[in-house]
């Protein structure tokens, strides 16, 4: 089977609440550990936190919990994918982590790069270590890169931290454990010469405490486990613990029931979860599950006897007549306590009717605790509201016992149920998402889970005094969500939101066990049969859906009778309840928008009503809601039936059709809603967070809250609030500047142009000024041709302030003569950080020109074939320029004409980065379609909503200054060397074509990737402006203009202004560095690289100019050639010969006897060919020593 790999990495994820920022947080939380102290290790401080997964770590568990961490647990998410990818498991588990206090480095094979991709591309100054499919073939040299990439990550890190242990299974630490793990023995081997073994270099540190610590924080990710996969599993055993009650009173068997049998599912869910993972909870209120009886409840500290029946655990052995119920999820901090009753809770309204009940004192002992529980519930709640609100313990333990008293006065209640404090016990705990509990006054409480519980003890009998009831105990978990907003007048409030996330557990409910068998038919029966008293029976027992308090109670179900002039509900539950019309106030009826809705029935009742209807049906709006699900019998019937009698009755009060569903309703409505379609038309598509959002109708509007609250701690602008939360905001409100039609004719929109050198921005910059609007000026800031020095905000913030002083005064003449508008395009200088070119402009520090410029769009250049510097590694801040938030457009200078390789991996690894951002191809920058240069010219796209949002929560508190700038690897810097005379083109063509051959891919010492300049060349006087980049090898030659750059526009204008581009309109700011005109400065060469010597680029460029004659030497004989002598020979072998010499038709030969193969006179020649030739060489040397020879880089001037 051929392996596999993921078609589309995002959609793999599975988590629906993963974000960017959500991953960013986890990482700055581990960077942040590292910039405040080193945990547990004393004065110690970790350099970096490095992670080795697999063989090569000898599958250290402590790294693969880090590992999970960082990639939302990926690794058992997807083991199912994963073991059926075909790879082997080493080759996946082959990953390297390091991390920095602002870099982080990892290290992957081009087999799970596309599995982990997704969850790291976004990182800030991520450097990717991975080779190409091709090069990981051979596997020697991948292993090679792999041992080489990981000495890379750690050679500058003298203190390293690394996760040893995993949570629960702590082991004691020694360093020399890690001399064990395979790559890490690689370190000391002689052929990489790093110094030693790994420990003798590195001091290594324990940081699996500290790491702990940040693993059970509760982020949007972790929230939504615990509602999709934790809370439905609590749920189902809290209902299996109400269905073991429901049986037994359909069964008749109420009496006999046990604490062990109600309990049963809650223990056995919480002791099996407690095998595989156990808590640790210390001094905990909430350990263990329990359901107790009556008087079982009333002991000092709450224990459970199993064996105790209903039957005989109320006052003197009598049934009794409430039970205490609590559960704790043995794997989640998720916990709740509830009270339930066990004997009939109210007197449904007799047939002869209904008699005035004057407010009075609870009679029974029933009527006590129930009236006592609903105000321990109110209690609560309203201390989960002051602790929102306050984040205080302490506020919100007093409003609990404050609302226990005035609540218990306003029902006649007795005093001594809140009197003392020995009968009011208030607890509340913080946990992680393991369960365990943690101070509650720590500086981040928000990522944790509350829980929060009254319990109302020792509570004395109406019925048999000085006999105990026992206790009445509510207890909920819930998560709050706080933001710091600033206000224009400097101060700081809080925006919060909470999250009950037990609320779905049944709060109230009561079983009327002791009702006598078939009373409640005997009670539908008196009204819908014989003498009719409600009229005439409409609807004869259908299914129904019934809601009294929306806090009290769930919606559950029923049998309904609608009748002329009433309502009977028949409950299993709580029995019968009847609704008579002569007591309704007011009838509403809304049947949604489609067939498809849920219909609803709303009865406003009369308050003298209460007394005969169960505690679930009360609410301060005195409402009760009927709810007909869609395609059922009863909704079918009330249309056919009871609608139009309704309607026509002469009875008052009329039924009328609404067109909106009540506001105490609408939330339940929604829910109700919702759960239908998740249930029934989406049942197959439905994802688990929309599953539990219709379970939980709160969550949705909570998890954009908490989405951002979870992963900024720092302050944000009330004005981008509504954005930040995903709330709408109406035209009114929304600023001024936010919307074209509000912009003044003195507002500024600037255009953001971004790109690494060799990105061709500057390109796109000229075709955008010559393609400008014609109601738009521009002036352009960017630095000189030969500036190094980086970007500062005080330089254009210096300029934008010039900027808008001119354009005040053009107002003037704008008014009378139509003057254009102007605009700005800012071009980010080299590797600068777009972050801080956005706070430099947004935080101009003149209020009033801040008033008057915004930021229109920002457009990230990109060269497909200069992106990569070696292998995956792309160039330093390039993924960061492209980061959400903070571009609008990603322009594609090469590759563009057709399918390409290098666009499409760039492509795809920049979408990862960015999955919002706009695609623009255009080769060399020169864009053509208008829709394109509308997009990179827009005024509005940088404050749109979602990227004001993402620019919060990926970088927070960037509007505040709060970031410091990111180191680069490898260090990149820039180099100016200055010149005066002209090169050779020639030798400049052939020298900046070797460059590409000459990079070293480690270590990258004196690469070269971008050259710019000015020059001219020995057969032209015309100045030209040079961009080479060595990656992508692309040469660009213009002529330059020999005059300096323009100013940013002065007070006064020229009478004619040019047309966009010239140099009147289309200024040139300078934001750092001197000015690149040649007068009197000469030519000058920007070299960009890592680790350039200045001496080195200076004798590159000597190679390229026109080089210093040589003298020659004098020759002699010895430095004759062979040819020379040959052609010597053959120019006099037909001189005359001297006496005594002939020549015999192949040698020379004498009388005495001699042969040679050469003249006789051979030495003759030589010395008048000699002669001649150093006469030549003399008259050469003579003009050479006669001749001044400029070097390049003197200054004749």
């Amino acid at each position: 089977m051929a392996p596999k790999r993921p078609s589309s990495g995002r959609r793999s994820i599975s988590q629906e609440t993963f974000t960017a920022s959500v991953s960013c947080n986890r990482l700055r939380s581990l960077q942040d550990l590292l910039k405040s102290s080193a945990g547990n290790n004393g004065p110690v401080k970790p350099q970096a936190i490095l992670c080795i997964l697999g063989i090569d770590s000898r599958y250290n568990e402590g790294c693969r919990e880090l590992a999970n961490y960082l990639l939302f647990s990926m690794f058992d998410i997807r083991r199912d994918e994963l073991e059926n990818s075909g790879f082997d498991e080493e080759v996946i588990d082959d990953l390297i982590f390091l991390v920095k206090a602002d870099t982080v480095h990892v290290y992957c094979n081009p087999v799970n790069y596309p599995y982990i991709l997704p969850y790291i591309a976004h990182w800030p100054n991520l450097r990717l270590h991975c080779m190409t499919e091709t090069q990981y073939e051979d596997e020697d040299a991948a292993q090679e890169f792999k041992i080489l990439s990981f000495l890379d990550m750690v050679k500058e890190s003298q203190v390293i931290g690394v996760p040893f242990s995993a949570r629960g299974h702590m082991q004691p630490f020694n360093p020399m454990v890690l001399e064990k793990w395979p790559l890490v023995q690689a370190h000391g081997l002689e052929d990489f010469a790093m110094g030693g073994f790994f420990t003798m270099v590195h001091q290594v540190l324990d940081l699996s405490e500290a790491l702990t610590a940040i693993y059970d924080r509760i982020d949007a990710v972790v929230m939504e486990t615990l509602v999709t996969e934790q809370l439905p599993l609590f749920e189902r055993q809290w209902n299996a613990m109400i269905s073991n009650v429901d049986i037994a009173c359909k069964e008749k068997s109420f009496q006999k029931l046990s604490q062990a049998t109600v309990a049963e599912p809650l223990k056995s869910y919480y002791n099996h979860g407690r095998v595989s993972s156990p808590r640790f909870s210390q001094g905990s209120t909430m350990k263990t599950p329990f359901v107790l009886f009556g008087q079982q409840s009333s002991t000092q500290k709450l224990q459970n006897d199993d064996q105790v029946l209903l039957a005989s655990s109320g006052v003197n052995a009598t049934p009794a007549k409430h039970m205490v119920c609590q559960a704790i999820s043995p794997r989640s901090p998720l916990a709740c306590a509830r009270t339930y009753f066990l004997s009939g809770g109210h007197t449904p309204l007799p047939v002869t009717g209904a008699t005035v009940q004057a407010p009075r004192p609870p009679k029974t002992d029933q009527e006590l605790l129930s009236r006592l529980y609903v105000v321990v519930i109110d209690a609560v709640l309203m201390a989960i509201q002051a602790y929102v609100e306050s984040n205080s313990f302490t506020e919100a333990y007093t409003v609990a016992m404050d609302t226990l008293k005035t609540e218990c006065k306003e029902k006649l209640l007795p005093a001594s149920l809140y009197s003392s404090r020995d009968v009011v016990e208030f607890t509340m705990e913080c946990l992680d998402h393991h369960g365990n509990s943690i101070p509650i006054d720590t500086a981040q409480s928000t990522s944790f889970i509350k829980s929060i519980g009254l319990r109302v003890k020792n509570i004395g009998s109406l019925e048999h005094s000085g006999s105990n009831l026992g206790s009445v105990v509510f207890a909920e978990s819930f998560l709050d969500s706080r933001l710091i907003v600033a206000n224009p007048d400097e101060r700081k409030s809080f925006d919060t939101q909470h999250l009950i996330i037990t609320s779905r557990i049944p709060r109230y409910i009561t079983w009327a066990g002791d009702t006598q068998k078939g009373a409640q038919s005997e009670v539908v029966q008196a009204f819908t049969k014989g003498s009719l008293p409600f009229g005439k029976v409409l609807v004869d027992g259908e299914t129904a859906l019934i809601l009294g308090s929306s806090k009290l109670s769930a919606v559950h179900e029923g049998t309904m009778y609608i009748c002329e002039r009433g309502i009977i509900f028949n409950q299993a539950r709580h029995g019968v309840v009847v609704f008579p019309k002569s007591h309704f106030e007011d009838l509403q009826f809304y049947d949604g928008e489609s067939s498809g809705s849920t219909g609803i029935l709303v009865v406003t009742y009369r308050r003298s009503l209460c007394h005969y209807l169960p505690t679930e049906c009360h609410n301060a709006e005195d409402m009760v809601m009927f709810a007909f699900s869609p395609r059922t019998k009863i909704r079918k019937a009330f249309y056919s039936d009871v609608l139009s009698p309704w309607q026509n009755s002469n009875e008052a009060p009329p039924l009328k059709l609404v067109d909106k569903v009540p506001d105490y309703y609408a939330a339940i409505y929604n829910e109700l809603q919702l759960k239908y379609d998740t249930d029934y038309k989406l049942k197959a598509a439905s994802k688990p967070l929309h599953t539990a959002m219709a379970h939980l109708p709160e969550l949705e509007r909570f998890v954009d809250h908490f989405s951002a609250s979870s992963v900024c701690q720092s302050p944000i602008p009330y004005t981008d609030l509504p954005a930040v939360l995903r709330q709408s905001v109406s035209p009114e409100a929304a600023p001024e500047s936010n919307g074209e039609s509000s912009q003044s004719n003195t507002e500024v929109v600037i255009t953001i142009v971004t790109g690494v050198p060799g990105s061709h921005k500057d390109n796109l910059c000229k075709i955008l000024t010559n393609m400008a609007k014609e109601q738009s000026r521009w002036v352009t800031l960017k630095p000189p041709l030969d500036s190094t020095e980086g970007f500062t905000a005080e330089s254009v913030q210096s300029s934008l302030t010039k900027v808008i002083a001119a354009t005040k005064k053009k107002g003037i003449r704008a008014a009378i003569g139509g003057r254009k508008k102007m605009r700005v395009l800012v071009v980010v200088p080299g590797y600068a950080d777009t972050v801080q070119v956005v706070h430099a402009i947004t935080s101009h520090p003149d209020p009033d020109v801040a008033k008057q410029i915004r930021i229109g769009a920002v457009t990230a250049c990109v060269d497909p074939r200069n992106t990569f510097m070696v292998n995956r590694m792309t160039q330093p801040r390039l993924l960061d320029q492209c980061m959400q938030g903070w571009v609008n457009n990603v322009l594609f200078t090469s590759s563009a004409s057709g399918p390409d390789r290098d666009l499409q991996v760039t492509q795809e690894l920049i979408r990862r980065v960015n999955p919002q951002v706009a695609f623009i191809l255009a080769n060399n920058g020169e864009i053509t379609r208008s829709g394109d240069i509308e997009m990179i010219l827009s005024e509005t796209a940088f404050m749109t909503p979602d990227l004001v949002r993402a620019r919060h929560l990926i970088t927070p508190g960037w509007w505040l200054g709060a970031m410091s700038s990111l180191s680069m690897y490898p260090s990149l810097h820039e180099v100016c060397i200055k010149f005066y005379q002209p090169l050779e083109k020639n030798k400049l063509m052939a020298k900046l074509r070797n460059l590409k051959t000459s990079l070293c891919a480690r270590p990258m010492k004196g690469n070269i990737y971008c050259i710019r300049g000015r020059t001219k060349f020995t057969d032209s006087d015309q100045l030209m402006e040079v961009q080479y980049v060595t990656l992508s090898q692309h040469l660009n030659l213009t002529a330059a203009l020999e005059s300096p750059s323009a100013r940013p526009p002065a007070p006064t204008s020229p009478k004619h202004p040019q047309p966009p581009g010239s140099a009147a309109t289309n200024g040139s700011s300078v934001m750092n560095g001197p000015n690149g005109d040649n007068n009197g400065v000469g030519y000058c060469f920007v070299f960009t690289g890592c680790e350039l010597k200045e001496t080195d680029l200076k004798e590159w460029l000597r190679a390229c100019a026109k080089q210093k004659p040589v003298k020659k030497e004098l020759r002699t004989k010895a430095t004759m050639s062979k040819q020379e002598l040959q052609k010597l020979q053959t120019k006099h072998h037909l001189e005359p010969l001297p006496q005594g010499w002939f020549y015999n038709g192949h040698q020379y030969v004498s009388l005495g006897g001699d042969r040679s193969n050469q003249h006789p006179e051979m030495d003759k020649f030589i010395s008048d060919y000699l002669e001649t030739v150093n006469a030549a060489v003399k008259l050469y040397n003579n003009k050479v020593d006669n001749e001044e020879f400029v070097d390049l880089f003197q200054n004749v001037h």
